[in-house]
């Protein structure tokens, strides 16, 4: 025995081969989760249930009778990029975010890279492979400033992808076109996760089992103060301590965590749009000059009980997604379209390069309640509100994908 500091601790995931089934026989399946430092915390909770047995001494009290076990674990991440760029030899990696994203919204797309063919414009793109790229993914190049662009995908017809906002010039033949991990909502997720939490103490190890996200809280700064973060709430259906029955053994060294596909960065840089859907022309007017950014999606999961195993459900996600921007006031746009009931896309690529950069792409959302406020500079603003929907601007395609309210890329 021996007293360790609480804020050295590694957390590993899983996502489980059937709810509440235990992993722990290979240590191995396990994905080191880069939280932040102190972020952790753990709640493992037993119901005990009074029999209401009568008692014959003011001073008696009965003894409780222990049932469902269930644990919360709360922690935060950045919202880090992979380091891994998805060009025409190398395609996108799920990381620990990934993992966690895919889990929690349902759907991941791995992209791939491809190089662009010759009679391309800024907005129906020919290239190499059609089958790399799908409606409701995404597309990026380098532009002849040597600055990433990126852009959301209406369609694919065989050898031609066509955007739903343009490029600011046609790629050139055989210029380099980018992908990413694009994750998304489903109607259906149906994966849950486990989580082995680990002290220094040996004994201070415990395994979380059947557990689904009930919270994440997404804060974005622009300004490059912080880096971006996600802070999670997962609960779980059951927990098993390191001295109880387990397929493997979780005591003994904490070990060292490996963190891979890992590359954080800073809030600073980037480019955030506003346009309204279906005007895919690359326009100056679309850009969004935001001293604020919020994407808030909508994670709902409720219990179902069952006397063979409670059971997580996809609850309603009314609205799926809700964010807000504030920008200098210039005029009346935006009050206008809350009165006309607009809709808008919304875009933000929150860093720099490929394998760098993480998108939020809202595709289809209402403006509501649009106010005057005072800038962060003391300048007059406007902090602007929206409401996401599922996505209009699809060409025709119905997949989960194309039709998503919200998708986060992994670029």
């Amino acid at each position: 025995m021996s007293v360790e500091l609480h804020v050295l601790q590694r957390v590993r995931a899983l996502v489980e081969s059937s709810p509440g089934a235990d992993g722990t026989g290979d240590l191995t399946d396990y994905t080191d989760v880069p939280l932040r430092e102190g972020t952790a915390t753990v709640e493992l909770q037993m119901t005990e249930v009074d029999p209401q047995t009568q008692v014959q001494s003011r001073v008696e009290w009965r003894e409780q009778i222990p049932c469902k076990r269930t644990a919360t674990l709360t922690f935060t991440t950045n919202i880090a990029p992979t380091g891994t760029t998805a060009d025409a030899a190398t395609p996108a990696v799920t990381s620990a975010l990934g993992l966690l994203l895919k889990a929690t919204m349902g759907g991941e797309r791995l992209g791939q890279g491809d190089t662009a063919a010759s009679g391309s414009t800024a907005t129906a793109i020919n290239v190499a492979n059609g089958s790399r790229w799908a409606a409701g993914g995404i597309m990026g190049r380098i532009n002849s400033d040597g600055v990433p662009e990126w852009r959301p995908i209406e369609s694919v017809s065989g050898n031609v992808v066509t955007l739903k906002k343009a490029f600011s010039a046609a790629p050139l033949d055989t210029e380099p076109l980018f992908s990413g991990a694009t994750y998304y909502f489903t109607e259906n997720p149906s994966s849950t996760l486990q989580f082995l939490v680990a002290g220094r103490e040996s004994d201070d190890r415990w395994l979380l089992l059947n557990g689904q996200c009930t919270g994440a809280q997404l804060s974005l700064d622009p300004s490059g103060g912080d880096l971006p973060t996600i802070a999670w709430t997962f609960e779980f259906i059951n927990w098993i301590a390191s001295d109880e029955v387990l397929e493997g053994t979780i005591t003994g060294d904490i070990g060292d965590a490996s963190y891979s596909a890992y590359n954080p960065i800073v809030g600073c840089g980037g480019e955030m749009r506003a346009w309204v859907v279906g005007t895919s022309a690359h326009a100056s007017s679309d850009e969004v000059d935001a001293s604020a950014i919020e994407f808030q999606p909508s994670l709902v999961f409720t219990k179902r009980t069952s006397p063979t195993g409670d059971r997580w459900v996809p609850g309603r996600a009314g609205p799926p997604a809700t964010g807000s921007f504030t920008e200098p006031f210039e005029d009346t746009k935006w009050f206008n379209a809350r009165k006309n009931r607009d809709d808008y896309a919304i875009w933000y690529a929150q860093g720099h390069d490929a394998g760098a950069t993480i998108v939020y792409d809202a595709p289809t959302v209402q403006i509501i309640a649009p106010q005057r406020v005072a800038g962060a500079a003391g300048e007059a603003a406007q902090a602007v509100q929206w409401q996401a929907r599922r996505d209009t601007d699809v060409g025709g395609a119905t997949t989960e994908l194309a039709r998503s309210p919200l998708r986060i890329h992994v670029v």
